[in-house]
């Protein structure tokens, strides 16, 4: 059983596709790769996918396996069902081996890029293999990974019901606010290295803030967004991915976490994770 854990872009979405930095939340529940010996054969993970057509480009280091991909989501997006695929099959077809950041890369980009528009970021694969917190920078290819530093609060990752297309959204991206957004993924670093939660909250408010003056949120989530920050527990809330479309990230007062919950239920929110728990990377142990 091979596994990674879902995706979230607490911040950079965008400013890491230009080249910039980008911090990933891994979480519960965790996308699953289940290996048996026998005929050669393919499930839960359509052919003309970036993992599909990585199957059939290395067709022969896959004979006489019998693959099934696990999607704890079932197919309603958002959390990275399709780097997970490519990130399983990949570290198949390589022996579990630990991964070199830029030939992941350079992989994962010849596979999901069509050439037209700006290429993926690659930040989900580089997010979902080291888990937890993940810093990653395009431009360096460097990594750093962090546990939840902050026991004062609380996250909180739900899902919208919408779905949005990452891959055609990026083909008519054209302005991308980086010298904006790269200050305040700095300060929010920063914030996560020297356990301020305080600035933390302050930063991804602004990086909402930035999203939504520059036409990048969805109108859907900013009408969440509006209703979230309401509630006095909640102290940010942001759309997270390509317009914020099927995700939002909130983070809330720590000790409010039962009446979170309560609340949010009652609002019909769909909650996938809540709390402090971040989820490891790439393992061939873990299952949700």
């Amino acid at each position: 059983m091979l596994s990674v854990p879902s995706k979230t872009f607490m911040l950079g979405e965008y400013l890491v596709v230009a080249g910039g930095d980008s911090i990933l939340l891994a979480t519960q529940p965790r996308f699953s790769l289940n290996v048996t010996a026998g005929t050669t054969n393919l499930t839960n993970i359509d052919l003309a996918s970036p993992a599909g057509e990585y199957w059939q480009a290395y067709a022969n280091d896959f004979q006489h396996m019998n693959i099934h991909f696990h999607d704890p989501h079932t197919q309603q997006g958002g959390f990275g069902a399709s780097s997970a695929q490519f990130l399983l099959l990949h570290q198949l077809r390589h022996n579990n081996a630990p991964i070199n950041n830029h030939n992941l890369l350079t992989e994962y980009q010849q596979f999901a890029w069509s050439g037209k528009g700006l290429p993926p970021s690659g930040g989900d694969v580089i997010g979902q293999y080291y888990g937890d917190i993940t810093l990653f920078n395009k431009s360096t290819e460097q990594q750093q990974t962090l546990t939840w530093p902050f026991s004062d609060v609380n996250f909180a990752v739900l899902r919208t019901g919408n779905k949005l297309a990452t891959h055609e959204h990026l083909q008519n991206l054209t302005a991308i606010p980086t010298k904006e957004f790269t200050a305040i993924v700095h300060d929010a670093k920063h914030a996560l290295l020297a356990s301020d939660s305080q600035q933390f909250c302050q930063a991804v408010n602004a990086y909402a803030l930035t999203l939504a003056q520059h036409q990048l949120v969805a109108k859907h989530t900013q009408t969440l967004l509006t209703q979230l920050r309401q509630h006095d527990a909640v102290l940010a809330a942001k759309g997270c991915g390509a317009l914020g479309a099927d995700v939002i990230l909130i983070l809330y007062k720590h000790h409010c976490h039962a009446e979170m919950l309560t609340w949010l239920t009652q609002e019909n929110y769909a909650v996938v994770y809540a709390g402090q728990q971040t989820s490891p990377g790439f393992t061939t142990q873990l299952k949700d």
